[in-house]
């Protein structure tokens, strides 16, 4: 098919994948740290995740006042009781939170690790490190439930929503033909009115994300026989730290051994990478 892609902003509330935003700051939280070796300060990094009030079910949902939780939010609270430190979090000035702007945050050294939504591929293999796959997901299409389509094949041309710089939209401009982009910014109320009222076709994100919209927005509905690509999520670490991927890379192996990390992936739906 023939289409438009429009890229969309994300804000809080269901649909905060990837949107735009500014400098981070640095939130501490301190949870004591779990049993092991003692690690001075200087040894602790911190982490940028989103920002309190972010919750995209079910990867993340950082309450006011609250730890993270979700998949990652809960992920990287148990990172840190695994390294033996406190839980400290760079967070976004703004209400949005672009894949950009962490990987910019990781890049001045605002941060030393990164998750929330974040895809291995080679492009970003040249600015940042990965840990090993905490999980699988892949593109899908959120379109309205007034619409007959079933499968990918059935959407007519028309204008497709993304998010700007994230794998979702690569794959759009990628695979469906004649795609172009024009930047655009909108609240979930827009998103739901541009897909019911028509202007929109669809809505490109990951399957995960748009299940838990599907299930909170009525009169949308995921397309069956996504997710169109398979994608395994990664936590990105400062490229300068190699001892901190060893160490995260361990964490995540302690967590697979003893059934802690495949019991967080069950909770939340999540498949094993």
């Amino acid at each position: 098919m023939r289409v438009a892609v429009l890229s969309l902003f994300m804000i809080p509330f269901t649909l905060g994948c990837n949107g735009g935003g500014n400098n981070a700051r640095t939130d501490r939280v301190d949870t004591p740290p779990d049993k092991g070796e003692a690690v001075t300060k200087a040894d602790c990094p911190s982490a940028y995740v989103g920002f309190p009030g972010l919750e995209v079910s079910p990867a993340l949902i950082w309450k006011e006042g609250e730890s993270p939780g979700g998949f990652e939010g809960e992920l990287t609270v148990a990172l840190f009781q695994r390294l033996n430190c406190p839980l400290k979090l760079a967070s976004s000035d703004s209400t949005v939170n672009p894949i950009e702007q962490r990987f910019a945050a990781l890049e001045r050294g605002e941060a030393d690790f990164s998750l929330y939504q974040i895809s291995i591929t080679e492009d970003r293999r040249r600015r940042v490190a990965f840990s090993s796959p905490t999980t699988i997901d892949g593109a899908a299409l959120l379109v309205s439930s007034e619409t007959p389509w079933r499968r990918l094949a059935d959407v007519p041309v028309g204008t497709l929503i993304v998010n700007p710089g994230t794998s979702g939209a690569q794959w759009a401009e990628t695979e469906l033909p004649g795609a172009w982009i024009i930047r655009d910014s909108s609240t979930v109320a827009d998103l739901w009115q541009c897909l019911s009222g028509g202007e929109c076709t669809a809505f490109v994100n990951d399957k995960t994300a748009l299940l838990s919209i599907a299930e909170q927005v009525p009169g949308l509905r995921v397309l069956e026989d996504g997710p169109y690509t398979r994608e395994e999520w990664a936590i990105a670490i400062r490229p300068d730290h190699p001892d901190l991927v060893e160490r995260i890379n361990l964490a995540l192996d302690s967590m697979e051994q003893d059934g802690s990390l495949p019991a967080l992936r069950e909770k939340w739906g999540f498949p094993s990478p």
